[in-house]
């Protein structure tokens, strides 16, 4: 269930969320009883402490010590942004891998080669650590990346990097539209049909598949009898279509010219009924596709170049847009400003949540928040 998973795999709640009281912790903004949608969001869980006290101590010591390296680091290697492009101050660029990392990984090498052709001279690599990926971006030792919507949302509250671009997906959109599904016969037609049922969701860190439902039901107070995380949305669609769970929370793109479903259902190979077996019961809303996140403070020169070697790959490179579906499900950029994730934060604290909530080890960047009102 929800609470169970989010005792399991954040046993460090974010520092100013968390508070320690003998053997249980209290984690304050978490759903309890599924999504957690009555009553304050501020419920005591009972999850129980790995360990001791003092082991909890020396862990929470152990993240502030790593927060101030980090801190340090960034402060002792200034970078002259006006010189980034050039061999003296390569562009440092990094993406944050999607549906595969192999194919991340090339598409960061086809990116390096792409900017270098455009005399940019540039490293660009895979981020395997969001929040180190945000200490880089906040102390100029990254210049730009290419975010997910979750991501972005916390390089937005965190550092200076600001969209240039967004991805476009096969359809043509540049946006993360979801959806909830349930069987054709089970009866259920709208979303307050699911007060008390089960539901399945990916995971705690996806935009359709947790943030958007969650938003959603808090907003109409619809109270799930129970959730879980499955991993996958081939396994939502899946845990439906056996009746495992009433209902699951999916991606959503409109069909191809031919009719064809490219929402989660078509994963499901294995059951060609599943778009019909399955229906969309409600719809959980949109928000804007990832952006290619650039430091503001780079020159104006530099930036409009990025902006034409990327869009140049997609239109002059078959294999650049093959790797660029293959890594992150997109087909091409289109231009992207911030004013575009304006409506991003309400939807964050409409489901009871904070940006850093929505990344792995976001803790991390709770924890230095904390150090930083110390000083």
């Amino acid at each position: 269930m929800l609470d169970s998973m989010f005792c399991s795999r954040q046993r460090l709640a974010p520092l100013r969320h968390a508070e320690n009281h003998g053997s249980l912790v209290e984690i304050k903004g978490t759903p309890t009883g599924g999504f957690g949608l009555t009553g304050p969001p501020t419920t005591a869980h009972n999850c129980r402490m790995s360990g001791s006290k003092a082991s909890f101590k020396r862990s929470v010591l152990l993240s502030l010590f790593w927060v101030g390296l980090v801190a340090i680091a960034a402060s002792c290697h200034p970078t002259d942004l006006a010189k980034v492009g050039t061999a003296s101050q390569p562009l440092v660029m990094k993406i944050i891998p999607g549906q595969s990392v192999p194919a991340s990984e090339k598409l960061a090498q086809l990116t390096q080669r792409r900017l270098e052709k455009y005399g940019i001279a540039a490293r660009v690599t895979v981020a395997t650590d969001v929040p180190a990926l945000i200490e880089e971006l906040g102390g100029g030792k990254t210049h730009g990346a290419i975010l997910n919507t979750m991501s972005y949302a916390v390089a937005r509250k965190w550092t200076r990097a600001r969209p240039q671009l967004r991805l476009v997906f096969r359809s043509g959109k540049s946006v993360y539209r979801g959806k909830i599904l349930a069987r054709a016969d089970s009866g259920i037609n709208q979303l307050s049909d699911l007060a008390g049922r089960r539901i399945a969701l990916k995971d705690r860190y996806s935009t359709t598949g947790f943030l958007l439902p969650r938003y959603q039901f808090r907003q109409n107070k619809v109270q799930p009898g129970s959730s879980e995380f499955l991993g996958t949305y081939k396994g939502v669609v899946l845990a439906v279509y056996n009746r495992t769970f009433d209902a699951g929370a999916i991606y959503y793109d409109d069909p191809d010219g031919l009719g064809k479903a490219r929402d989660a259902r078509a994963e499901l190979v294995e059951h060609v009924d599943a778009t019909t077996v399955l229906k969309v019961i409600a719809d959980t809303g949109e928000l804007p596709s990832g952006p290619l996140a650039l430091d503001d403070r780079l020159t104006a020169t530099l930036k409009d170049s990025i902006e034409r070697a990327l869009q140049s790959a997609v239109a002059e490179d078959p294999e650049y847009r093959q790797t660029l579906e293959n890594a992150l499900g997109a087909i091409g950029f289109v231009k992207a400003a911030d004013s575009d994730y304006e409506g991003l934060s309400a939807i964050i604290a409409g489901a009871g949540l904070e940006e850093e909530d929505l990344i792995e080890k976001g803790y991390v960047l709770k924890i230095r928040e904390a150090l930083q009102r110390i000083e």
